[in-house]
């Protein structure tokens, strides 16, 4: 291993561990994030027949699943679900979701938006999931991560390293990221906004 990969791949380590523990570690104060309710996806017509696919780790985090694919499904986006084995994936909170495929069976070309969900389980160096995000970015799909997911489009040189400031969403051409939960739902609106262009 070359030292620009080893360098690569401990840039990689250290942005996933700070994401996890930034998304989804200890909740802040009160005082200094008050409590407020998770948003009512808002569903925007028009986008029947578009195609996404919802990458899953294990331990995902349930809003950062949960609110983004509800803005899509009532927006009339289907939805797959794939992860890195066909088990059960496990959400922090206890929710539980059945993958359709295993990432080794998905064709980024069979869909028209990629997002990856955050969560403990993320794999950001691991082959498919590197496939899956070079084959959707040649191919001009939209391309979405979020919370520690970001660390997979960091490891693919298509972010830098620094990720996005918690709570916001950032756009770059057919490339979103957002970092948090508080994020979910904004994130959830600007793929839906993309996929309508």
């Amino acid at each position: 291993m070359n030292r620009q990969k080893l360098l690569q791949g401990v840039v990689c380590v250290g942005l996933v561990a700070f994401l996890i523990s930034g998304c989804g570690g200890a909740p802040q104060s009160e005082a200094a994030a008050p409590t407020v309710a998770s948003p009512t996806p808002t569903p925007m017509p028009g986008l029947e027949g578009k195609r996404a696919l919802f990458v899953v780790p294990d331990r995902y985090l349930e809003a950062e699943y949960d609110l983004p694919r509800s803005i899509l499904e009532g927006s009339g986006v289907l939805i797959t679900v794939a992860s890195w084995s066909m088990d059960e994936v496990l959400g922090t909170k206890g929710d539980k979701v059945q993958p359709d495929l295993q990432l080794s069976d998905v064709r980024a070309d069979d869909y028209d938006a990629i997002v990856m969900v955050g969560g403990e389980g993320v794999r950001p160096t691991e082959v498919e999931i590197q496939r899956i995000v070079g084959e959707a970015i040649a191919n001009g799909k939209v391309v979405a991560a979020i919370c520690g997911s970001q660390a997979i489009l960091a490891h693919a040189g298509v972010v830098e390293a620094g990720g996005v400031a918690r709570g916001t969403v950032e756009r770059d051409g057919l490339i979103v990221t957002a970092s948090g939960s508080a994020a979910a739902h904004e994130f959830g609106t600007t793929i839906a906004s993309l996929l309508g262009q």
